[in-house]
Formats: C-alpha cells, structure tokens, sequence
C-alpha cells in the first residue's frame, strides 16, 4: 500500500499544499474500505490537528404504528453504512481533499462528485477550494445539511453532516 502511495504522490509531504499537484493525483478502489483506510493514511501525513465532526443521526417512521417505531439505540444509527450518505464520523484537516456527495448548488455547480480542498474549518461550515469543474479556484462554504436515504421506504432516517468525503482515494464507481 505504501508503495501505492509513494507512486501516485511523489514528495507528498512536500507538495499536499499545492491544489494543483492534488486535483491531478488520485487512487481508484473497488470497496469503501479500501477507501477509508487509504484515506486515513494519507491523512495522517498531513500535518496539523485533526477535525472530527460527528454526525446527528435520527429514525423516524413514516407509518407511528411501523416495526420501527421503538427502536433508536444511537450506536445502530452510527454504525449504519447507507450507499450515498457520509458516514457517522468525519475526519478533516486543513489541507485535505474532499469530494462532494450532494448536489448543494447546482447553480454555481457545486455538485455531488466535485473535487475540493479544505480551507478552513468551523463548526457549522468548512471552508473549501474548488480543484474541478468550471469553477476551479473557488472558494465556497459547505453547510453541515439533512441526509435522508431513498431506497428505505418503512424506515426514515435522518443524518445531519457534511455531504463531504476525503478524496485522496475514491471507489471506481464514484470515480
């Protein structure tokens, strides 16, 4: 894996500055394993503290007399793993490059599979460099919004959290 790394990006401790040298590099993989794992090594390269923002995870039944309606043990909900929303935990640090999961503004194209590199970090919103589409060199503000799966019709969960996933890897089929 380190090998793999080392070929994709050359002197990265040198140059994960540069969201140039970023926006040309990039690992695909098969699984969203493959993927975490990479990405948590990568960003542990980086300097500075991490950030981690957790998610705000709640169930709800569309029918109250559902066979889900008692059920809200907080450790099911943050483990759960839904194909096209972000995963409970999100580790971010200056420097990094994400991927957007959403479509968030269209208008501007800020749209789900934009490239982007993390500017600032707030509590609420992080700020972030565009790296792909039209609006390369960008900055913009990505809100923390409501995630709900569709293919659930008899169980209704919300995720509030980022629409955000690192993007030193990706899966083949976000690629």
């Amino acid at each position: 894996m380190q090998n793999l790394i080392a070929a994709v990006y050359p002197n990265f401790s040198t140059k994960y500055t540069d969201w140039l040298y970023l926006r040309e590099r990039g690992i695909l993989a098969p699984t969203n394993d493959d993927v975490n794992e990479i990405n948590s090594i990568m960003l542990s390269v980086i300097p500075g503290d991490v950030k981690t923002y957790m998610s705000c995870n709640t169930l709800s039944n569309s029918n109250d007399c559902g066979p889900f309606s008692d059920i809200e043990p907080p450790e099911l909900l943050y483990s759960l793993k839904i194909l096209g929303l972000s995963n409970h935990c999100l580790h971010l640090k200056v420097g990094a490059p994400v991927i957007l999961l959403r479509n968030l503004k269209q208008s501007i194209r800020l749209c789900n599979g934009t490239r982007l590199v993390v500017t600032k970090m707030g509590d609420r919103v992080v700020q972030a460099k565009v790296v792909s589409g039209s609006k390369v060199g960008e900055t913009v503000h990505i809100p923390r919004i409501d995630l709900t799966p569709f293919n659930l019709p008899d169980l209704q969960i919300r995720l509030r959290q980022f629409s955000l996933k690192l993007a030193f890897i990706m899966t083949i089929n976000k690629s």
